[in-house]
C-alpha cells in the first residue's frame, strides 16, 4: 500500500506493508500543495496516487510543482523513473485507463491533460521517455455542468472557468 504525503517543502511516497507498517518512504522530487478551503485534504480530491498494476507503476502528483512523478513498483519498493509536467497547474488527481494517463489540474481555469507514456526507462544519469500528450479546458455552468471545450460546447452565460 502506497499513501502520499502532500508535504509543501518536499513531497513523499510512503510504502507500508499488510499490517500498515511503513517500509520505506521515496522522494518525489515534487512539492505537495495546499488548496484553499481543504480541511482533511490538502488536495480537495482523491486519487493524487495511482498504480497501473499491469505496468508496474505508480503516478504521484506534486501539485506545488505542477508535476507528476513516475515509479516503477515492485512490491512495496519504489524506484522513480521520471517526473514531468503535469500539463497545467496544481494537478490535484491522476488516473490511468488502458495504455494512457489522465492528470486533473484545479487552478489556471481547471484542466484535464491526457498522456500516452512511451517507453519511460531509467538511464545512469537521468530518465527517458517519449510522451503523447494533450489538453482540455473545463468550463463548469451555473448549474453544475462541465463543458469539453475541445468538442465545441460553448459557455452559456454564468458559466464560470475553474478557480
Amino acid at each position: 500500500m502506497f499513501v502520499q504525503t502532500d508535504e509543501p517543502g518536499g513531497n513523499r511516497v510512503i510504502a507500508c506493508d499488510s499490517h500498515l507498517h511503513q517500509v520505506g518512504a521515496y522522494a518525489t522530487g515534487g512539492k505537495g500543495g495546499v488548496l484553499g478551503g481543504a480541511v482533511a485534504d490538502h488536495l480537495g480530491s482523491q486519487g493524487s496516487l495511482t498504480l497501473d498494476r499491469g505496468h508496474h507503476l505508480l503516478y504521484a502528483v506534486n501539485a506545488g510543482s505542477n508535476t507528476i512523478t513516475v515509479f516503477r513498483a515492485r512490491g512495496a519498493r519504489l524506484t522513480c523513473l521520471q517526473v514531468r509536467g503535469s500539463g497545467g497547474e496544481f494537478p490535484v488527481s491522476v488516473t490511468v485507463h488502458g495504455h494512457h494517463v489522465y492528470v486533473l489540474n484545479a487552478r489556471g481555469g481547471g484542466s484535464i491533460h491526457g498522456f500516452r507514456p512511451r517507453r519511460v526507462r531509467v538511464l545512469r544519469h537521468g530518465t527517458s521517455g517519449r510522451w503523447i500528450s494533450s489538453s482540455r479546458a473545463l468550463w463548469m455552468t451555473a448549474f453544475g455542468k462541465w463543458l469539453d471545450l475541445a468538442a465545441n460546447q460553448r459557455p452559456p452565460s454564468g458559466a464560470w472557468r475553474g478557480n
